[in-house]
């Protein structure tokens, strides 16, 4: 179920299919966290999105694949503390 739930998101289905557009919606910070090994979940999509909403973007780097975020890692807490720290 989890595969399809990722499989059938798409967060530009509503703006004909265009990511830009929908990130011309969003006005919240965000951190986007992805994992360049990811076999499960293409992450380059997700980093593209980074930039259109101009999101602090985290690429971890390791053979932890797409379970990377569940495990302790500096770069990221930094990160996480970081955008915490600045407040909204």
């Amino acid at each position: 179920y989890q595969m399809n739930a990722i499989n059938g998101h798409d967060t530009a289905r509503d703006y004909d299919g265009s990511l830009k557009t929908a990130a011309d919606h969003i006005h919240a910070r965000m951190i986007i966290i992805v994992s360049r090994q990811d076999h499960f979940v293409n992450p380059v999509p997700a980093m593209a999105f980074a930039k259109f909403v101009s999101a602090k973007l985290v690429v971890l780097n390791n053979d932890l694949g797409h379970q990377a975020p569940n495990f302790e890692d500096e770069q990221l807490e930094r990160s996480i503390r970081a955008m915490m720290a600045d407040g909204p």
